[in-house]
This record gives C-alpha cells, structure tokens and sequence, in this order.
C-alpha cells in the first residue's frame, strides 16, 4: 500500500483538516515574502507559516467542518484547478506572447480540465456542480482580465 492509498482512506475532516493548513500555509508565506520589513529568510518565513497553518488547522473543530458542508473531493479538486491555472497563467504571462496566444492557452487547459471530468458530471453532487460552474466563471475572468493580469505581471517582473 502506498502513501496516495493512505491519504485516500483517511477520515473525512482530516482530509479537510490537510487541505486547509495547506491553504493557510501558502496564504502566510506569501504575506510573509510580501513584509519588506522583515529581513528573515526564507526558511524562518516558511516555518512562521507552518506553525500558524498547524494551529489554525487543529484549532478548526469537527463541528465546524461537518457545518461548513464541504467535502474534501471538492475542495482538492478545486486547489488542484487553482494551483495549475496559476501556474500556467504566470508562466504565459511571463513570456511575450500576444494576447490571443494567451487566450488559446488558457481555454486549452480549462478545456482539457473540464474534459476529464465531463464523463463524471452526472454523478457528482450538487457541490461538485457548483465547482465546475466556479471553475468556468474563473477561466471566463482570466480570459476578460487577460491584459490586466498581462500588465501586472511584466511590471512584478521589471
């Protein structure tokens, strides 16, 4: 048995409980990069984050997650669309290429995306639904806010 079966047989609101310090992690780092007043290192700024994603996580109750009403499928599908199209829309960005290259590029994922999970679609829940549909309002952003995002980027690179 490997680690993927391990973290697929895990309860629930551990799972829950996984993805949000994930999500508190990345959060805090990235505040703690952005504070040019401390002159810390990287490595002290990613263990600052990691203890206040460990106590944020385990200070969330059961009661708290089983009221929210989100399952974990959700919310790792949901971060694994968010974690690629970031990427890929930095590094698309980061090139200069035009804007209907960019464009192209962007549906193409969130196209391949949807494609792999069109088959599923029926048998998802109302959540899952609702994912997809958020999903697609995003890819329909960055697809409206393709020269804004274009502008920001260049000017964080210079």
């Amino acid at each position: 048995m490997n680690i993927f079966d391990e973290l697929i047989n895990l309860d629930e609101t551990l799972q829950i409980r996984i993805i949000f310090l994930l999500i508190i992690f990345v959060a805090i780092y990235a505040i703690l990069r952005q504070m040019k007043m401390l002159q810390w290192s990287n490595s002290i700024k990613g263990i600052i984050s990691l203890v206040i994603a460990i106590v944020a996580a385990r200070s969330i109750s059961e009661t708290a997650i089983q009221n929210m009403g989100i399952s974990s499928k959700f919310l790792g599908i949901f971060l694994i669309y968010i974690a690629i199209m970031l990427v890929i829309t930095y590094l698309i960005h980061r090139k200069n290429t035009t804007s209907l290259i960019r464009k192209f590029l962007i549906i193409l994922f969130a196209g391949s995306f949807a494609f792999v999970f069109y088959d599923q679609y029926y048998n998802l829940s109302e959540q899952g639904k609702l994912m997809n549909w958020i999903l697609a309002g995003l890819t329909l952003l960055l697809i409206f806010f393709d020269n804004s995002i274009h502008k920001w980027v260049r000017y964080k690179k210079n």
